[in-house]
Formats: structure tokens, C-alpha cells, sequence
């Protein structure tokens, strides 16, 4: 409680959210959800993408708004933030902190509404690192300065991973501001053959097309269908993998712009029948759990919370040895971290775990344990929880 007088009442910003189910969508889900469960009254303030999702909504007990976002490009940012600042500034009175996803144009709204009235602590959140990331999209914006000038004057921020906090100290953040609070995920039951058989008959219920593959080898993605993730380096691997293993079966589970490019990549090579594009899961617990193996190679991570989950779920996995991935792999699965770019070195790996049973199986309950140990959600949760309170302590102080 927020002194022992009210609920602690936080506005969480992210420009977008479900029915989209990125990492960063799903983190500010789950946020949401564990620090209601703490008594706080959540608010959740993100983009009207779709005309045809409703502009306020009950979700999952957390109250959600949407700010109209119209297609044109630049139009539709300068609505968004203009809708975004009118929200703030409607609802200032009612807010102790706000807390923003990604330092882009979100955080910019927050921070100059939020200075010019009522001081409300803003905290944000770096989702992404390396050429994708939040500081590079700083570097690279044409009005990027100005953004990163203002972002410095949060309260505080949210580095998800090691990489991610280097790359903000490497910008001039205030080192006293920056506050590293890695990613996390929900632990699911432990994995067994039973389990694995039972999300399966699940799946097979789903449509004809899963109940056909229910007894192959599943090689499972799971995210944004964009070339960042390295996704056609894995097509071009994958005839590698089939010519050995001839009835296992990829499924690349997800949506987005690199959908049409992957499509024509798969006929070209005339893998239609083992390469599959099931679409995306508004959960994907079950699909994990009927999984063999996961593969994410993709050139730029932050901390990927596809991989916490696969890890959590005890599925083997293959990644590329890039910083966000190595930061999690190390040392248990950097046998399994591939070179990006490289198609025949990613079938290798896939190869090299599928042909060992044994040592897979020993690499997916080592993972397992190095999510429960260092990446539980309840974990993140009760991290911000204590950098909220603390924030607003310091601001009565004041």
C-alpha cells in the first residue's frame, strides 16, 4: 500500500500491447498483473493500432486504454502523442508514477508533461539492445538528441539486461538513474513425456494441420516474423536439417512484415510441407511444452523473453552467440550458440542436438535452472515494486 493511506496507482505506457505478443507486450502484461496482485490500481496506456479494438477494456483485471494511432506514419505518431499527452494531463491528478516502455516518443510525452505540471516520478524501460535497440534508435532518429536529452531526465531507468545497461552508461545516462532489473518469466511445471504427449492432443484440436504433425520432431520459433530475428538464415538451413531428419517439422509461430519474404523463401526451396507458418499464440505454454527444440537466430537481442520461456519450459534451444543470447547461454549451452549469418553453422548446432538426445536433455534442465535461479517474473515484479516505492519516498522526502 502507498503509505497506508491509498493504493499505489501506476500508469504503465507501452505503445503497444496486446492483441500484440511481443516480449515486451507480454513483460508489461505480466507486470501489470503482478503488481495489481501487490494491491496497486494499474493503469495501462497504449496505441489504438486497429480501429476495430475497443478504445477501453477490462484485461485480465487491469484497466486498459487505447490512444487512436491512425496508419500514416508520421501522422499517426503525432496523434498518438498528442492523445498520449492529453491522457496524462486528463488523469495527472489520479497517477503516482508512471512507467514508460522503451525511450522513444512515449517517454518523451511523459517526461515534458510531467515536468511542466504536477511532479510525477516517470521511470522508463530500455526494451531493446544492440542495432535494434533503444540507444541506437537514439543515435540514428533525426530527432534523437532532443529525445535522449529528455530521457535523461527520468527519474530512473530500467536496463532488462548487461548489454542494454552498457550501451545507456556508454550514452552519458546518470549512472545513479540506471537501474538493472533483468527480464523474467512465469516458471511452468517441469517437463516430463507425459506433458510433452498432452499439449500435443491439445494442439491436434486446434486444426487439421497440427493434429497431422502431432508424432514429428517439432523445431520451434516463437516471436516477430522480422529479418533482425535471422529467420531466413534458418530457412536456408533448414534443408541441412531435413536431409538428415526427414520427418521433423519447423514451425516459425508468430506474424509481422518479414511474413511475405519468408512465405517465398520456403516455396523457393520447396519446403512448404516441413516448413510451417501456423501464425502467432496469445500463449504459448502449451507449444513449448510439445516442443523438441528452440531456435532463435537472431542478430540483435536485449534479454529475449521467447528464450526465458523456452529455457523455463525445458526445451533445448539454439541460439546465436550474440550478447543478449550469450548473456543468458553461457556457460551451460555455449555449445549451442551458433555464428549469425550462418546458415550451415545454425544447422549444426540444430544437428548437434537432435543427433544427442542425451546432452540435450541434460542442456534443457540446465536452463531450466538458470531461469529459476536468476530470471523468475515474481522476481522483476517485486524489483520495480521496491524502485517505485523508493522513488516516491525520495519525491515526499523532497
Amino acid at each position: 500500500m502507498n503509505g497506508g493511506r491509498q493504493p499505489l496507482r501506476i500508469a504503465l505506457v507501452t505503445r503497444s500491447f496486446w492483441p500484440q505478443t511481443g516480449g515486451a507486450e507480454k513483460l508489461m502484461g505480466r507486470l501489470a498483473i503482478g503488481l495489481q496482485e501487490r494491491q496497486a490500481k494499474v493503469q495501462i496506456v497504449t496505441a489504438q493500432w486497429n480501429t476495430t479494438w475497443p478504445i477501453s477494456q477490462d484485461w485480465h483485471g487491469v484497466s486498459l486504454t487505447r490512444i487512436p494511432q491512425p496508419k500514416q506514419r508520421f501522422w499517426g505518431t503525432l496523434c498518438y502523442m498528442r492523445g498520449l499527452r492529453n491522457w496524462l494531463r486528463e488523469y495527472r491528478e489520479s497517477i503516482d508514477i508512471v512507467y514508460v516502455s522503451m525511450l522513444k516518443q512515449d517517454a518523451y510525452v511523459a517526461l515534458r508533461e510531467y515536468r511542466r505540471h504536477r511532479p510525477i516520478p516517470v521511470v522508463l524501460r530500455a526494451e531493446g539492445g544492440g542495432l535494434g535497440g533503444d540507444a541506437q534508435w537514439q543515435d540514428s532518429h533525426w530527432l534523437g538528441r532532443v529525445f535522449r536529452r529528455t530521457c535523461r531526465t527520468a527519474d530512473a531507468i530500467v536496463a532488462p539486461s548487461d548489454q542494454i545497461q552498457q550501451e545507456l552508461m556508454a550514452r552519458q545516462y546518470d549512472s545513479d538513474k540506471v537501474n538493472r532489473i533483468l527480464n523474467g518469466v512465469p516458471i511452468p511445471p517441469q517437463r516430463s513425456p507425459q506433458s510433452r504427449e498432452r499439449a500435443r492432443q491439445i494442439l491436434s484440436t486446434v486444426s487439421d494441420q497440427w493434429a497431422a504433425i502431432a508424432g514429428c520432431t517439432w523445431i520451434v520459433y516463437t516471436g516477430r516474423l522480422v529479418v533482425e530475428k535471422g529467420l531466413r538464415d534458418l530457412v536456408a538451413a533448414w534443408p541441412l536439417v531435413e536431409r538428415e531428419f526427414p520427418g521433423a517439422k519447423l514451425l516459425l509461430v508468430g506474424e509481422g512484415p518479414a511474413q511475405a519474404t519468408l512465405t517465398a523463401d520456403i516455396q523457393l526451396r520447396g519446403l512448404e510441407e516441413s516448413v510451417l507458418l501456423p501464425g502467432s499464440f496469445p500463449d504459448t505454454r502449451d507449444l513449448l511444452a510439445a516442443a523438441d527444440l528452440f531456435v532463435l537466430p537472431s542478430y540483435e537481442e536485449g534479454l529475449s523473453l521467447a528464450l526465458l520461456e523456452a529455457l523455463a519450459a525445458e526445451v533445448p534451444v539454439v541460439g546465436t552467440d550474440i550478447p543478449g543470447i550469450r548473456e543468458v547461454m553461457n556457460p551451460q549451452g555455449s555449445r549451442w550458440l551458433a555464428r549469425p549469418r550462418e546458415p550451415a553453422a545454425l544447422a549444426a548446432a540444430i544437428l548437434d542436438l537432435l543427433r544427442n538426445p542425451d546432452a540435450a536433455q541434460s542442456w534443457a534442465r540446465s536452463g531450466r535452472r538458470v531461469v529459476e535461479q536468476s530470471y523468475r517474473m515474481s522476481d522483476v515484479v517485486e524489483a520495480h515494486w521496491k524502485l517505485f516505492q523508493s522513488l516516491l519516498m525520495r519525491k515526499r522526502g523532497r
